[in-house]
């Protein structure tokens, strides 16, 4: 029997796992939110192929449980926070359904998105339909977006963390809900 009552960041969560986390910070309650975070990675299994713990994906799951009201999070250390000096602009674009197969697109190229307009063109379009939002990425990237003659489908980034393990893509697509 199936016991998933639901998916985040393709893990599946049972009533059980929502208690343990209930748990975890009625009884922890002065850890910081990535130590809270940490310890339910570790007691949940909740890693990476490499081992290392899903910080960042718990961290937006116990925000998303708070906004439903199943959890209260620690309040955020506001000295460390990391200040952002690039203001990600809210674009206006067009959200029509993109249908077909990958032939009626065709040809398809990427291309970069170069510093300036474009490259912050590309952080708002990852900003708004990503699920974690434009995070920074550590090491060598780049950005390019995945266009059909003029018609922008899709963005793309490829990061020299993923470089290490394997080919890893990321399409962000704007016919989300």
């Amino acid at each position: 029997m199936n016991r998933t009552i639901r998916v985040f960041s393709g893990r599946k969560f049972s009533s059980k796992d929502i208690e343990l986390i209930r748990w975890i910070r009625k009884t922890y309650p002065k850890l910081s939110r990535k130590e809270l975070a940490g310890t339910i990675c570790e007691l949940l299994g909740w890693l990476t192929p490499a081992g290392r713990a899903k910080i960042q994906q718990c961290l937006a799951f116990l925000e998303k449980l708070e906004g439903e009201g199943i959890i209260e999070l620690p309040p955020l250390d506001k000295q460390k926070q990391r200040r952002c000096a690039v203001k990600i602009p809210e674009l206006k674009v067009s959200t029509e359904e993109i249908r077909g197969e990958a032939r009626d697109f065709e040809p398809i190229h990427l291309e970069i998105a170069r510093p300036g307009e474009e490259l912050k063109r590309w952080r708002a379009y990852v900003n708004q339909y990503h699920m974690l939002g434009d995070k920074w990425v550590f090491g060598s990237r780049l950005q390019y977006f995945i266009k059909s003659r003029e018609k922008e489908l899709g963005c793309l980034q490829f990061s020299a963390s993923a470089w290490a393990l394997t080919l890893c893509l990321v399409i962000i697509t704007r016919n989300q809900p």
